[in-house]
């Protein structure tokens, strides 16, 4: 190796790899921050009372801001954040001279252009990957293909935490698999996010209803018809689980307000079903279904 190979290896290519490191280093330390949408919020996110992740989820379009403003105005946190990178760095035997001698290469204006493009460009590539893996879930849902699916709408989670239509599609997902905890969970995001999403209150109540938690249940359906309060579905629901709770005054109610909304279906559903055998003897319901 030349005298001018080995000063492009160590002037050029060896400090320009150390400061890439460092910003690698950088990025992982900055996302393992607890502040959401970053990783570490997810991290200790399970373990959050409700109330907290929800008050989080509110204000975490503006997170990045904040964490800005923290570096430009308290000098506690740069010193902090930046001395954990230079422990790391050292920790990787990764010469901080040579990290100092990158930057300054990166600083000079031709390298500092075309940085500034990539990184918009990466930006922006980002923000179309949250939809992009969203529609690709949904693409796989519609073929059936719930496992892969879930790894897609994970991705789009991932970008944007507070993404509540990738939430709902994850839980229909799981709900297929049968992995109703999990379903549960996914709908639970859906309803912090937007407490006033009518279809996750209902999916809601059905994982509920076919757990047997009746009382669960009949309080999902209710959000949904406040919401919704002509969807004949969770009125139906609400009688069959009064009815199973031998309930009669209560499921004879909500089975009235079902044939209301739609009386021939209810009508035929009610006949057959065996969630109001319970009612079968009673007067009242015969009326209804005898109409």
């Amino acid at each position: 190796m030349n005298n001018y190979e080995t000063d492009i290896l160590f002037n050029i290519i060896f400090p320009s790899l150390g400061f890439l490191i460092y910003l690698e280093i950088c990025s992982v330390i900055f996302n393992l921050l607890p502040i959401p949408p970053l990783d570490g919020y997810g991290i200790i996110r399970p373990w959050l009372s409700d109330r907290i992740n929800e008050k989080l989820n509110k204000y975490s379009n503006y997170s990045y801001y904040f964490i800005f403003g923290l570096f430009l105005f308290v000098p506690e946190f740069s010193s902090f954040f930046f001395g954990i990178i230079k422990n790391i760095c050292h920790l990787f035997n990764i010469s901080y001279p040579a990290v100092s001698l990158g930057r300054q290469l990166f600083y000079q204006p031709i390298n500092k252009f075309i940085a500034i493009i990539i990184i918009l460009i990466v930006a922006y590539l980002l923000r179309l990957n949250e939809n992009t893996w969203y529609k690709k879930g949904n693409s796989l849902a519609r073929q059936q293909k719930d496992e892969q699916a879930l790894v897609a709408y994970g991705k789009a989670i991932q970008i944007k935490l507070n993404y509540a239509d990738a939430w709902l599609k994850k839980g229909h997902s799981l709900n297929r698999l049968q992995r109703y905890p999990e379903a549960v969970n996914s709908y639970q995001e859906v309803i912090k996010i937007d407490p006033n999403n009518n279809e996750a209150w209902l999916y809601l109540g059905h994982i509920y209803f076919n757990a047997k938690n009746y009382e669960q249940a009949i309080n999902a359906y209710q959000k949904n018809i406040d919401l919704e309060p002509d969807n004949y579905n969770a009125w139906y629901y609400i009688a069959s689980c009064y009815s199973l709770q031998q309930k009669s005054q209560e499921a004879i109610i909500a089975l009235q307000q079902a044939i209301s909304l739609n009386p021939q279906q209810a009508i035929e559903s009610a006949k057959k079903d065996a969630d109001f055998a319970f009612l079968q003897s009673d007067q009242s319901f015969q009326n209804l279904v005898n109409e």
